[in-house]
């Protein structure tokens, strides 16, 4: 009785890791996989800063196609509107990232990672909106 169970936890655990790795690496550019597997701290806070910079582009593009496909005023402000309301969500949720690191080199680090992580899941989230 107990292999079989073995065997299922293994294959959860196994089907989450992939998940996982799929998720992250889902947009993410070449440049920052190979980035962020070689550095740590204060190099790892650069890599997650010029990834950031390269998904706040993607995100900018993305969200001016929208805006020129959406034909009615009122639902362009709905989504001008919801996208500030989201910037703000991000940076109040992101500025904090890093407070368990306060101080240390990981903590601007952690900042950056989880602009990159929020940049890429709106990004993804504006595109399922066309």
């Amino acid at each position: 009785m107990a292999k079989p169970m073995l065997i299922i936890v293994a294959a959860f655990a196994l089907a989450g890791a992939a998940v996982a790795a799929g998720y992250e690496d889902r947009l993410d550019s070449a440049d920052y996989r190979a980035c962020k597997d070689t550095t740590t701290g204060i190099g790892e806070a650069a890599c997650a800063a010029a990834e950031s910079d390269r998904q706040d582009a993607t995100l900018n593009a993305v969200y001016k196609s929208l805006m020129a496909r959406t034909a009615s005023p009122a639902r362009r402000e709905e989504l001008r509107d919801a996208e500030r309301q989201w910037i703000r969500r991000r940076d109040a949720k992101c500025n904090h990232a890093g407070d368990d690191f306060e101080g240390g080199t990981q903590q601007n680090a952690m900042i950056g990672l989880c602009n990159v992580s929020e940049t890429e899941a709106r990004i993804l989230w504006l595109r399922g909106r066309r």
